[in-house]
């Protein structure tokens, strides 16, 4: 029952919640960042619970969605591989950086930090974040989904349900999020790990938002 009801607040209840959110903002216009990134906190937050007192009430495994403890060497070597691929993601921007490349100043819409006090409540924020979603739209879906619907089946239930978790007022960025969902799911599929994809979800936007802070400060000296 529990399984359920998880199930339908992922796949209908997070994104009418994100419709209706979306439907508020066009009416009185985007909040302030830190308002929006406690919201999603909040949100991430009792998803997270609500799947952590899912597995302890069934008495099932971490391993079952993806988080195997010990570490296998699998698992390791694909920590590895999103360590190395962050830095040199991270090198570039710092290249770009030396060159004068800087990007743009967030529009009152993005998601990316524009100030000091914005920039240290996203670090933690893109951690819970990580954790929570790939957790809950990745190890759990497909978990719950597979044995109905077979894999790709979930990949792609799944995959629509993250998407539209992060927004349908914009064509653009809806399919962008579709398109890293399916990336991801597809991921974990065949990889059978989330650890990797934990870090690979909370260091791209961590970058990003470095190399916007860094922009801003040049700019403001």
């Amino acid at each position: 029952m529990f399984d359920g009801f998880l199930l339908l607040t992922l796949l209908i209840g997070t994104p009418g919640f994100v419709l209706w959110r979306e439907q508020r903002r066009r009416r009185q216009g985007a909040p302030p960042r830190l308002r929006r990134y406690l919201e999603t906190a909040i949100l991430a937050s009792v998803l997270l619970g609500l799947l952590a007192a899912d597995w302890a009430a069934t008495g099932r495994m971490p391993a079952a969605l993806g988080l195997d403890w010990p570490l296998s060497a699998r698992s390791l070597d694909l920590m590895l591989v999103a360590t190395t691929v962050l830095a040199a993601l991270l090198a570039l921007s710092n290249l770009g950086a030396l060159r004068g490349k800087a990007p743009p100043a967030p529009s009152p819409d993005s998601p990316l930090p524009a100030t000091r006090a914005e920039f240290i409540a996203f670090l933690p924020l893109t951690i819970l974040v990580g954790v929570a979603w790939e957790a809950l739209f990745r190890g759990f879906l497909l978990y719950a989904l597979t044995p109905v619907v077979g894999l790709f089946g979930a990949v792609a239930m799944a995959s629509v349900a993250y998407a539209a978790a992060h927004g349908v007022a914009e064509l653009r960025r809806l399919m962008a999020s579709l398109a890293a969902a399916l990336a991801f799911t597809l991921a974990y599929a065949f990889s059978h790990s989330l650890w990797w994809l934990i870090i690979l979800h909370a260091g791209l936007p961590m970058i990003g938002a470095s190399a916007q802070f860094r922009a801003q400060a040049r700019a403001s000296t």
